[in-house]
């Protein structure tokens, strides 16, 4: 019967390290994709027209973030994330370097 549990516990244990091994990606790739999702956000966000960036910008000014988000939602076709992302960035933009 021990024969038969450590058998199993071998085999979850292979399994289980399999698995983490497959999906798994390093601290830096992770990194350079979210920075390559944040960048694509952005850009999709300079390529709306300028009267939707104003009223985005104003948005952002006025701390309605959620609106801003929105609003980037529906006219860049981002999802939450990308939208998310793109205010964040444009908001950072906005208030310049020394972030007030």
């Amino acid at each position: 019967m021990r024969a038969f549990w450590f058998v199993a516990l071998a085999i979850a244990a292979i399994f289980y390290w399999l698995g983490r091994r497959h999906g798994s990606e390093t601290s830096s790739e992770r990194a350079d994709r979210l920075e390559t999702t944040r960048l694509q956000a952005g850009a999709k966000l300079t390529q709306l027209p300028q009267d939707k960036r104003r009223e985005i910008d104003d948005l952002i000014r006025g701390k309605h973030m959620i609106a801003a988000i929105k609003m980037i939602r529906s006219s860049a076709g981002l999802d939450l994330k990308g939208a998310k992302d793109a205010a964040d960035q444009r908001a950072a933009e906005l208030n310049g370097p020394s972030g007030k």
